[in-house]
C-alpha cells in the first residue's frame, strides 16, 4: 500500500514538472502560489488537492503564455496574426481568474483530466468562442481539447462556400457550390483530379482557404463573406474563362487573359465573378445564379 501511495505521489509530481515546462520562472511559480493561497482561503470546498490545484494554475498560466506568442509565430497559421488582448501571461492569467465563473470552470474541467490520468483530450485550454477573433477577454472560454480542436475545425470547414480551382493545363478556372468546406475539398479533388487535404491550405472560410504553386489555384470561401464584399483571387498564371464542375462555359474574359479575378454576392443571393486587370478596375460582371 505504502509502495503504491509512493508511485501515486511521484506521478503528481512528474506531471506538475510536466507542466511547468523548460520555460518555467521564479516569477510564475510565486504567482502560482499566491493564487493557490487564495483559492484555498475563499473556497471552502475543494476537491483538489495543493498539488493538484498547482498543475491548475500551472497549466492557465502556460495556456496564456502560449496564446501570446501564438499569435506571433508565422509557423502557427491558426492564430499568427489574431489580435490579443494582453502582452503578460500573468497579467492575462489574473484578468481570466477574476472573470465571471471562468476559474470554476477551469477547476472543473482540470478535475476531468486529472480523473482520467492526465489524458490529453481532456486538457483544459483557452477556446475562443468565435474562432475568426482574436484572444480577448470577451471571447475566451473553457474548453477541453478535444471540444476546442473539434469547434476550431468545424467553423473553419462547415460553413455552406464557393470554390474556385484553377489549372495550368487548361487555364479554366471551375466555379463551384458547396455546403461545407469539407465538401468543397472533395468536389476539388473530384473535378480537378488533385489530391488536396485540409492540412494543404491555409486561412480560413471567412476570409479564405487558400493554396497556389505552379500547377493550380484554389480559394474556398464562406457565402457570408462574400455578401456586397469583392474578394480577390490572385493567379499564377493567366485564364481566359469560367467553367462549372461539368467544364461547361460560364463566362469568357472580355480581352485576351487575366490574372486576377473577383467572386462576390450580391442582393439576389447570386454570385459574381468579375475579371479585374491589373489596375483593380472592374472590367466584365457576369452573374452565376444558383443552379450554374
Amino acid at each position: 500500500m505504502k509502495c503504491n501511495k509512493k508511485k501515486h505521489i511521484s506521478s503528481k509530481e512528474t506531471q506538475l514538472k510536466k507542466a511547468k515546462g523548460s520555460y518555467w520562472t521564479k516569477k510564475n511559480e510565486a504567482f502560482c502560489i499566491e493564487v493557490l493561497e487564495s483559492i484555498q482561503l475563499q473556497q471552502d470546498k475543494i476537491a483538489l488537492t495543493s498539488n493538484d490545484l498547482m498543475i491548475t494554475l500551472v497549466l492557465l498560466l502556460n495556456s496564456c503564455r502560449n496564446s501570446i506568442s501564438g499569435v506571433k509565430d508565422k509557423s502557427k497559421k491558426t492564430y499568427f496574426g489574431k489580435k490579443h488582448g494582453f502582452n503578460n501571461p500573468r497579467e492575462m492569467a489574473e484578468a481570466l481568474i477574476e472573470k465571471k465563473n471562468f476559474l470554476q470552470e477551469w477547476l472543473r474541467c482540470c478535475e476531468l483530466y486529472i480523473a482520467n490520468d492526465y489524458k490529453l483530450e481532456h486538457r483544459p485550454t483557452l477556446g475562443r468562442i468565435d474562432h475568426d477573433r482574436g484572444y480577448t477577454l470577451e471571447n475566451l472560454e473553457v474548453q477541453g481539447y478535444s471540444h476546442n480542436t473539434s469547434s476550431r475545425t468545424r467553423q473553419r470547414f462547415s460553413k455552406e462556400c464557393a470554390a474556385i480551382v484553377v489549372l495550368k493545363e487548361n487555364e479554366k478556372p471551375i466555379l463551384l457550390e458547396c455546403p461545407s468546406g469539407k465538401k468543397a475539398i472533395q468536389k476539388i479533388n473530384e473535378v480537378a483530379g488533385l489530391g488536396v487535404t485540409t492540412s494543404m491550405l491555409k486561412g480560413n472560410l471567412t476570409i479564405g482557404l487558400r493554396r497556389s504553386n505552379k500547377e493550380y489555384s484554389i480559394l474556398i470561401i464562406g457565402k457570408e463573406s462574400l455578401v456586397g464584399a469583392l474578394e480577390n483571387m490572385e493567379l499564377s498564371f493567366p485564364v481566359s474563362g469560367i467553367h462549372d464542375e461539368k467544364h461547361n462555359s460560364l463566362i469568357s474574359c472580355s480581352y485576351d487573359s487575366a490574372t486576377k479575378i473577383g467572386i462576390y454576392i450580391d442582393e439576389k443571393d447570386a454570385v459574381r465573378i468579375d475579371w479585374i486587370d491589373e489596375q483593380q478596375t472592374i472590367n466584365y460582371v457576369n452573374i452565376i445564379d444558383g443552379e450554374g
